[in-house]
């Protein structure tokens, strides 16, 4: 198999973890026959109230692995518009994270956030085709943007939203799983 799909075994962490050596990621999950990989990859987060911006840009550039159209962008926050930018920065596209009541609640999460109206819902963002870096900004929402607790965007793979549970569960995430797939080229 192609050197891009090796994977090593890191035995710093307890149990260990397989690294999917090309793109330096944890493998989840290996579908052979859609060449999807599910890894895991960090939270892009903004805390208002230092004003930082934590999470580096995703680049599979020099990999056969492209982010997978099986994703969805997602951003958590109250009235904040998360921003997907493509690396060369030449294509963008936005959604915004709302909140009812200027609260955040997580029985209203899938209902509220990034679905406000229109193409504004990050559901809605289709992941361009054969995508291999991107990076997220933040910017208020009419000027209204939360003041305190964490603002989040991501790239997930579809359904991981059914296992939060609860707010606090959700401002503690570091990582998501996320599926990125292998372009493969047959040797004859």
């Amino acid at each position: 198999m192609e050197e891009s799909f090796n994977v090593e075994c890191d035995e710093t962490y307890s149990p260990p973890r397989a690294i999917l050596s090309s793109v330096k990621m944890e493998l989840l999950e290996f579908s052979a026959l859609h060449s999807d990989v599910a890894v895991k990859v960090p939270v892009i987060s903004k805390f208002n109230s230092s004003g930082g911006e934590e999470g580096a840009p995703l680049n599979l550039t020099g990999t056969p692995f492209f982010f997978s159209s099986d994703n969805y962008f997602f951003a958590v926050g109250c009235n904040t518009r998360a921003m997907f930018w493509t690396g060369h920065g030449s294509e963008h596209m936005g959604c915004d994270s709302i909140c009812l009541d200027g609260s955040f609640n997580i029985s209203d999460w899938a209902e509220t956030n990034g679905a406000s109206s229109g193409n504004e819902d990050c559901r809605d963002i289709s992941i361009p085709f054969k995508l291999q870096d991107f990076k997220s900004s933040f910017e208020p929402k009419d000027g209204k943007q939360r003041i305190k607790g964490p603002n989040q965007a991501f790239l997930v793979a579809y359904g991981f939203e059914d296992n939060i549970k609860s707010q606090l569960e959700m401002k503690n995430l570091t990582s998501m799983p996320m599926a990125i797939r292998a372009t493969l080229t047959l040797n004859a």
